[in-house]
């Protein structure tokens, strides 16, 4: 029973992956930005970043009310 749940489950994982990849193949198309446009998104992007950050400071670590080590 464990030996055809096993090889299902790969059948499976194996079909999504194939028509994923049949898929892709076919909507292969690049998009071309200038420059300008992609340093605004660049911008953007590091905006959006250091907005999550300084809005997400004051409330860090207020549950355990310190850092918490980093484990290895």
């Amino acid at each position: 029973m464990k030996t055809n749940l096993s090889r299902s489950v790969w059948l499976g994982l194996w079909v999504t992956l194939l028509a994923a990849n049949v898929q892709g193949a076919e909507s292969a198309q690049y998009r071309r930005l200038s420059v300008q446009d992609y340093r605004d998104k660049m911008k953007a992007g590091w905006i959006g970043q250091i907005a999550g950050v300084s809005w997400g400071a004051p409330t860090e670590f207020k549950y355990w009310e310190r850092i918490l080590i980093e484990s290895k």
